[in-house]
């Protein structure tokens, strides 16, 4: 489960261009747009699905919720870019930990990740090479990796090390 020094370069570099040129909140949206697409099923697992909120109020939870996902994913490229691979984890452990209530299964990281790629594709464009969706690609198997624990056992789940 590892990345190599080219995959940290290609996620560190190009995620910062798609902060700069995208930036967080409009490409949470579009991973929420396009998981919603392909995975529409998967609205049953957020709980403002559920509530009787009127449109507006659904798309301003949404888009909060999608600042908070790539907030997150900022977040843990941080660690990675400062090799901090602990701590890391431990971030993604605990963000696995606050999905087991929502009954994530192992099968709903393939339509998040698909989702994933599918904004960083739109958001680089021209500069989203192989080389980068296959650093991407490993770097998602990791995140896997490192919540499934948190999403299977909730709070007696265990951090993966990171090599």
């Amino acid at each position: 489960m590892g990345l190599t020094p080219k995959d940290v370069e290609n996620i560190t570099v190009n995620w910062k261009l798609v902060v700069e040129t995208v930036g967080l909140q409009e490409a949470g949206n579009l991973l929420f747009q396009r998981l919603f697409e392909i995975a529409p099923e998967l609205k049953k697992k957020f709980k403002l699905f559920e509530q009787t909120y009127d449109e507006k109020e659904k798309r301003e939870q949404l888009q909060k919720h999608a600042m908070t996902v790539m907030t997150t994913i900022d977040v843990a490229i941080g660690k990675l870019k400062e090799q901090k691979l602990d701590e890391l984890s431990e971030v993604l452990l605990d963000v696995g930990i606050a999905h087991h209530i929502h009954h994530i299964s192992d099968e709903d990281f393939a339509p998040v990740g698909e989702a994933l790629i599918w904004t960083l594709a739109k958001g680089l464009g021209d500069r989203f090479t192989g080389d980068v969706k296959s650093s991407y690609l490993q770097l998602y198997g990791v995140v896997k990796t490192c919540m499934l624990p948190g999403v299977e056992k909730g709070l007696d789940g265990v951090p993966v090390p990171i090599s």
